[in-house]
């Protein structure tokens, strides 16, 4: 009998790509690797039930341990209805309409929303009279995620990944088993002891070798030839400069006075807040001129109904801009998507991300949060100001601790607010700053690989990445809205989500069984190689 060491791994902790991350985008991922579900021809069936060649095995770590966990979170605290993406987009990375099969196929079809395009350049796609357009809701949306994650036969565990380490080579397993071209990489797991791996549509039984198991936390250790960074926004949140130094500042009942609309608890600060305050005058000023802000001041709309003398502020540092999506619509009309995509491929890597900023135009609302924000103004509900902040002191007045707060339109006569405002919550809607060195994972691969993992210095820190999103020398792909410079001003969307997935499972060989020597128009899987 061979006894395993660290450098004897058991087989079943070893496989062919590691996703890290559990949102859209690893959804994404995952489903291009295990199901190619675009149509084939007869010649292509064949040759499909006659190959011997296996899916990938792959598995996700996410500290949530459950499916796209921030965005069902944020559907809930924040009262999304509906997706600002259409239906079309979706983590199926094979059939952009199985979204709206599945709302068809549960009789869910109500929980579409048809917006008017009527006056855009969209009138005339196609597309539009198919449904592939509508909104899908929020509910719908998750749903779908949890039924197509449930199709797709993969491990997943729930941790964080504190390393990744390049493997010995030709190790081999404890089973004398060796993987295809060897194993690759070692990734670290943090976990709790009573966290198990979970085998999605297999047994609960998942191999993965623990240590530490004298102490609440322990470390899981799995192998695996290729890694995929699926890790979100991708940077640290956007704090003006200054209200930095008042991040940690509290009130007296423990809860923080500023909280970004992308932190878990910041509807239930919003609550707690109405509730302890319900005999005071309570203020919460939300910074921000994008969906994110006006969800947010929705939320704290609702959130203080009880208080009549609750006041909510929504100010942002230009006048709102109505736009349906966050990119311009003649992205998504696939009868131009592809000049501008030359467009942007003829741009210069490192002139790329001023191009992407330029393209995207900052934070948009959509029409009908416009309208509620509005609707909401003229019932005094809300308050909608243009300016940006300039001083901030902690105050605590009659034992209520607040933030004082002064504008820089209070030199303008003509601003609504000459006098500091008493604010006892900030919500900050002011997304994310692209910056790889700012996320923890990246700066220990940065550390560890060095010199191997390029990075761009301007304007904001992202890795270098080849046309299949390959980042530098190693195995490691990236992909969401740190993979812009490679993939588009649409990699954080889940259209950019459906892309990545398909160029990763193109360099992976996935559909290599399906390729033919025939006319390429009759195989659309050897155009998957081009794109």
């Amino acid at each position: 009998m061979t006894v395993a060491n660290s450098h004897t791994p058991d087989i079943r902790n070893c496989f062919d790509v590691c996703i890290v991350g559990a949102g859209p985008h690893a959804l994404a991922t995952l489903c291009a690797l295990l199901t190619p579900k675009a149509k084939l021809t007869d010649s292509q069936c064949q040759r499909s039930s006659q190959s011997r060649s296996r899916l990938p095995s792959v598995c996700v770590v996410d500290p949530n341990g459950s499916w796209l966990y921030d965005w069902k979170h944020n559907f809930e605290t924040l009262g999304i209805d509906y997706l600002r993406s259409p239906v079309s987009a979706h983590p199926d990375a094979h059939d952009e309409s199985a979204l709206l099969e599945f709302a068809f196929s549960r009789n869910r079809c109500h929980e579409l929303y048809e917006p008017d395009y009527s006056r855009t350049c969209l009138k005339g796609l196609p597309e539009l009279t198919t449904g592939l357009f509508k909104l899908p809701g929020s509910k719908l949306f998750a749903d779908f995620c949890d039924h197509l994650a449930e199709s797709l036969s993969h491990q997943f565990i729930k941790g964080k990944v504190d390393a990744i380490k390049r493997c010995p080579k030709n190790m081999r397993t404890y089973n004398n088993e060796t993987m295809d071209n060897n194993i690759q990489y070692k990734v670290t797991v943090s976990c709790t002891n009573h966290t198990a791996a979970t085998n999605v549509g297999g047994s609960s039984d998942s191999g993965i070798d623990t240590n530490d198991s004298s102490s609440d936390q322990c470390h899981r250790h799995v192998y695996a030839k290729h890694i995929v960074l699926a890790l979100g926004s991708g940077g640290a949140a956007n704090v003006p400069e200054s209200l930095r130094k008042f991040q940690d500042t509290k009130d007296v009942y423990g809860q923080k006075h500023i909280v970004h609309s992308t932190e878990c608890t910041c509807a239930n600060n919003i609550k707690d807040a109405a509730n302890r305050y319900q005999e005071q005058n309570q203020t919460v000023l939300v910074i921000g001129g994008g969906l994110s802000a006006a969800q947010a001041a929705l939320a704290a709309i609702r959130t203080h109904s009880g208080n009549k003398r609750r006041r909510v502020i929504l100010c942002s540092r230009r006048e709102l801009v109505t736009r349906r999506f966050d990119l311009p619509l003649q992205w998504l009309d696939r009868r131009h998507a592809q000049k501008y995509m030359y467009d942007f491929y003829s741009v210069p890597y490192e002139q790329r991300g001023e191009w992407i900023h330029d393209v995207r135009g900052g934070g948009s609302i959509p029409p009908e949060y416009m309208s509620r924000l509005i609707a909401a103004e003229r019932q005094g509900q809300l308050e909608l100001m243009v300016d940006t902040v300039d001083r901030v002191e902690h105050v605590t007045e009659q034992g209520v601790s607040a933030l004082r707060v002064s504008f820089q339109g209070a030199s303008d006569s003509s601003s609504k607010h000459l006098e500091p405002l008493l604010v006892h919550r900030v919500i900050l809607g002011t997304g994310h700053k692209p910056d790889c060195t700012e996320v923890p994972l990246y700066r220990t691969l940065l550390k560890r690989f060095k010199y191997k993992l390029p990075i761009t210095r301007t304007p904001n820190p992202l890795p270098v990445l080849n046309e299949d999103l390959q980042w530098g020398e190693e195995q490691i792909t990236v992909v969401g809205r740190l993979a812009a410079l490679s993939l588009g001003p649409d990699a954080g969307n889940l259209m950019g989500a459906s892309r990545a997935g398909k160029l990763l499972a193109s360099q992976l060989g996935v559909f290599s069984h399906l390729y033919t020597c025939d006319n390429v128009l009759s195989n659309s899987f050897g155009l998957l190689d081009s794109i």
